[in-house]
């Protein structure tokens, strides 16, 4: 079993029934500033018209592109730490110039990426990350791949983190130009396998980091542990 069969197993689990994505959209910002109006009724289906309508106005109006990608990080993705030369950057490059930036600055310029194109690339931040390594302990994968461990204000993800960080030494590390193009190449095969897309697979990965996390910790106070038993939510 590799990295890719073990994400499969895990969005058979959870991809019917979305409940599990919540996130805050800022609905009143983005139709008074871009007047976007959201018609979902859930919180996964409200923040797939948003990404999807963002990108749309972003191909129709090339006057209005920077403002559309500075709010998708700054705004919606809540990354208001970014210089006003790195957000030029982000908002200004192509999508190979923006991948060639490695991890550095990684969970910003992947949502730079999305506004280009939300059904060709994803978003990659601390969360993701954690998640797709405790995947791979989880799963007992002999050949584990060690994806960015980034910074996270997060405590859980802190914990996880640290975790990973201590038993992921003879793990392969990508170079950092390699690691999103993996990464994607992993989501298009696992989407393609369930019958949706990339952005959903990527959103489970994020929203249940926790529950993932918690169960890689479990895992190594258990000397008999048995991931069939093991509710993953």
């Amino acid at each position: 079993m590799n990295l890719t069969d073990a994400l499969n197993c895990y969005c058979a689990k959870y991809l019917k029934d979305k409940n599990w994505y919540q996130w805050k959209l800022q609905e009143k910002y983005f139709h008074t500033h871009f007047g976007i109006t959201l018609d979902g009724t859930t919180c996964f289906d409200k923040t797939m018209e948003l990404k999807n309508k963002l990108h749309d106005l972003w191909q129709r109006d090339s006057t209005k592109r920077t403002s559309i990608i500075k709010a998708y990080i700054s705004v919606w993705g809540g990354i208001r730490k970014n210089s006003d030369e790195t957000m030029a950057k982000y908002m200004q490059s192509c999508p190979k110039c923006l991948i060639n930036l490695g991890k550095k600055g990684v969970p910003s310029w992947s949502k730079a990426l999305v506004i280009h194109n939300p059904q060709q690339y994803a978003i990659f931040d601390a969360r993701v990350s954690l998640s797709l390594n405790c995947l791979q302990e989880l799963y007992g994968i002999e050949d584990k791949t060690l994806y960015p461990i980034l910074g996270s204000r997060n405590k859980r993800v802190q914990e996880g983190n640290k975790k990973i960080s201590d038993i992921s030494g003879n793990w392969e590390k990508p170079d950092d130009s390699k690691f999103y193009t993996k990464y994607l190449s992993m989501l298009v095969s696992v989407a393609e396998h369930n019958h949706t897309d990339i952005s959903t697979v990527e959103m489970l990965l994020f929203a249940k980091v926790e529950a993932i996390w918690r169960c890689l910790k479990i895992k190594c106070n258990k000397k008999n542990y048995n991931l069939q038993t093991e509710q993953l939510h």
